[in-house]
């Protein structure tokens, strides 16, 4: 047979569940308990016989129940999911023990083959709900600390979570973390322990309301957010925002985005161009030979008007034309004589 589990299929072989008989019934705080008779169908499979307090049996019918205890020839099931039907008995069932450390009642679709055809599908809706039950019940049972539960106001439809300690004032909301409470209509807040904003329409789309937050808050005590995104589409971060090159294939950028490069600095894209948001001081040798005629020198990168200086030797050169922000245009030609050969220019970038 497969490997049913992460435990090896030493820990999931077949059983006919006889003499089925209830033990306790089911009340308002325990689900009803039962023990029938077990034996290994089969000799061959690895493991078969063996019973273990946390393991599993899967009914005929494809219903999960957790063995509570284990005799010689018998085990006590729980009606953990309380489905309110004990084993079928004479009928195929399958003992073993779980994934998750146990928590999760996932037995391989390869076993179903000796069970009910309807079997396979029933049992997927037990499957993530006990995992939960079983963790809800180790930490909050045994530390209530441990596991603050979620609270939904009572006039909310529909909400959905994942953590604990999360408060739902917001209709059809999600909030996934801890310590964190929605206030609008299809909220989404993520992280923990969120700043909450007042108000907010718990029941209606309202463009100057929440519609993303993400919360980095350390405790109750101390909350906070690290980003905010309206339903309108206005974002508001609380950090700086680093911010890299553009780099999306051959697709152009789009009027208002921003990049940053080295050699650019921080640019926004306007009128089918990078431009230069911030300040950039460039010192370069430019472009253009020093032989005694020419008199246009370029620069490597656009250049603001009225910022560039020029340097013969060392010394301020005033007496030329900004021909265009690329170039400029020297009364007088340098000469290269050994000594008159070394032009700088500085300017604030473009």
């Amino acid at each position: 047979m497969a490997d049913a589990t992460q435990y090896k299929p030493t820990l999931a072989w077949r059983t006919i569940a006889n003499k089925v008989v209830k033990l306790t019934k089911a009340d308002a705080d325990s689900p009803a308990t039962y023990r029938l008779t077990v034996y290994p169908v089969d000799r061959h499979e690895l493991g078969s016989g063996t019973k273990q307090t946390g393991m599993f049996l899967m009914s005929f019918m494809g219903n999960p129940y957790t063995i509570i205890a284990v005799g010689t020839d018998t085990v006590d099931v729980e009606d953990s999911f309380r489905v309110r039907k004990c084993p079928t008995s004479g009928k195929t069932a399958i003992v073993y023990k779980s994934v998750g450390n146990g928590k999760s009642p996932f037995l391989a679709p390869v076993y179903y083959r000796f069970l009910h055809e309807s079997a396979l599908e029933n049992s997927k809706r037990f499957e993530l709900d006990i995992l939960w039950k079983k963790l809800y019940d180790e930490t909050y049972t045994l530390d209530p600390a441990k596991w603050v539960q979620n609270t939904f106001n009572p006039l909310v439809d529909f909400g959905a979570t994942i953590g604990q300690e999360n408060v739902f004032n917001g209709n059809k909301s999600i909030a996934i973390g801890q310590g964190l409470t929605t206030q609008a209509f299809l909220e989404l807040i993520i992280g923990a322990y969120s700043k909450s904003a007042t108000g907010q329409n718990p029941t209606e789309w309202i463009d100057t309301d929440y519609l993303l937050t993400l919360g980095n808050g350390p405790d109750s005590l101390h909350q906070s957010n690290a980003l905010e995104v309206w339903k309108s589409g206005l974002i508001k971060t609380y950090n700086a925002l680093l911010i890299g090159e553009y780099k999306h294939g051959e697709v152009d950028p789009v009027n208002g985005m921003l990049q940053y490069t080295d050699l650019g600095g921080l640019e926004i894209w306007d009128n089918s161009k990078w431009n230069v948001i911030s300040t950039i001081q460039v010192i370069e040798t430019p472009i253009g030979d020093v032989d005694g005629v020419n008199t246009i020198f370029g620069t490597r990168n656009y250049y603001m008007p009225k910022s560039i200086m020029v340097f013969v030797n060392g010394l301020r050169e005033h007496n030329f034309v900004e021909t265009n922000d690329t170039t400029i245009t020297l009364d007088t030609a340098p000469k290269n004589t050994g000594f008159t050969d070394y032009i700088e220019v500085t300017y604030i970038k473009k």
